[in-house]
């Protein structure tokens, strides 16, 4: 049996708990598809966006004269676009430093998905992408992106170009997406030996992965909260009180209907603070709100009691899947979408326009009651296997 180490990198730090449960549930396919191709070895965790090289948030200083600091920022957003080339210069030679030592040893590279195609927020994303692609080409790795998102395409940014450069690298083999294949194909592949392909989060199977099953008696629904700018960030006129109000209007009519609830979050703090939010808007005690996971195992525990999920995270929407618990996403991002349509099940994720009251608790209700196609859930999750036991080939 050969012996080898591959180095997986993902966003294993992240305070949202759905990048740490990709990354362990990537880690858990490698190893089983290691095993069943007969190779000996070990799956070395490497993080995406280390503490060590994220950009430090400059301290305000107290009691600047206002007039003094707008001319100030005047000059800075003059002197922007060569700050910007000199500042992502920097971290580059940072990251490619990072990887260098990082990538010792290592016999192949994967990224191990979430939205890590994209340019638009997370300026440090593709500049890390692109430095441990150029590492890997210095010592002749192969690498792979397994089920990764791709938001977005636009020829003219930087960011984007470095993606599409780093994408189309020689030494990147095979690229799968949990969701815009469409833009993977037409716009950022452009080298004929690149294999791309469909694929599952690797989090459809974190029920099966952490041996939770769901509460088959419980009569709970889930109420997952998403902090209250998340919108208006993404485009979306939506404020943060129009979006207390839908949910807090949502939660009296559950409470109406006699349904039982409680509000939960992923583990981002932003996250919680909204959600408090909202009891108060709905007047209801703190005994509504679980508390915040600290873990992904936590979070998976906490969903698997829940009957039905009405969430507007991604990953929130992915563990109710992977334990057959029937899920409504509220979007303000394509990713939930798309995750709709691959799993069958497009009506049941809500655009803004259809986030009145009544359609939303109809769609909870009718999604409870229908359920899941069970042969359908497998052959979806079956994608994500065939993903990973493509790229561990890659070492054979």
């Amino acid at each position: 049996m050969n012996k080898t180490k591959i180095a997986m990198i993902g966003l294993n730090n992240a305070k949202n708990l759905g990048d740490p449960l990709i990354c362990a549930s990537t880690k858990y396919l490698l190893k089983s598809a290691m095993k069943e191709q007969g190779i000996e070895g070990e799956v070395k965790v490497i993080d995406l966006l280390p503490d060590s090289l994220k950009k430090k948030k400059k301290q305000k200083k107290q009691g600047r004269n206002p007039l003094k600091a707008w001319l100030s920022k005047c000059r800075r957003l003059f002197q922007f676009a060569k700050e910007l080339q000199i500042r992502q210069s920097d971290m580059q030679e940072a990251y490619l430093s990072y990887y260098r030592k990082e990538l010792e040893g290592c016999s192949l590279i994967v990224f191990a998905g979430g939205g890590l195609i994209k340019y638009a927020q997370q300026e440090n994303l593709n500049v890390s992408i692109s430095g441990a692609i150029h590492a890997a080409k210095e010592k002749g790795i192969p690498v792979a992106f397994h089920a990764c998102g791709v938001e977005g395409y636009d020829k003219g940014n930087p960011g984007c170009k470095r993606l599409k450069a780093a994408i189309n690298d020689e030494n990147v083999k095979i690229v799968t997406t949990r969701d815009d294949f469409k833009t993977l194909s037409e716009c950022y592949k452009k080298r004929e030996g690149l294999y791309i392909a469909k694929a599952a989060d690797s989090a459809v199977f974190a029920g099966e992965i952490l041996g939770v099953k769901k509460d088959e008696a419980s009569l709970l629904i889930g109420i997952g909260v998403i902090r209250g700018d998340i919108f208006e960030n993404y485009g979306t006129r939506l404020s943060e009180s129009r979006l207390v109000e839908i949910y807090g209007e949502v939660l009296k009519k559950l409470k109406e209907k006699g349904r039982e609830f409680k509000l939960f979050c992923n583990g981002y703090k932003p996250d919680y603070l909204f959600a408090e939010k909202v009891l108060e808007f709905a007047g209801l005690e703190e005994a509504y709100l679980l508390k915040r996971a600290e873990s992904h195992e936590e979070l998976v525990r906490q969903i698997s009691g829940f009957q039905g999920v009405l969430a507007a995270r991604l990953h929130a929407c992915i563990i109710s899947y992977s334990l057959e618990i029937p899920v409504v996403g509220l979007c303000w991002n394509d990713k939930l979408k798309y995750f709709g349509e691959e799993t069958g099940h497009p009506e049941r994720f809500l655009s803004p326009e259809d986030f009145s009251t009544e359609n939303i608790v109809e769609h909870v209700l009718k999604a409870i009651e229908e359920g899941y196609d069970r042969e359908a859930v497998k052959r979806y999750k079956e994608t994500s296997k065939d993903s990973i036991s493509r790229i561990v080939a890659l070492l054979k």
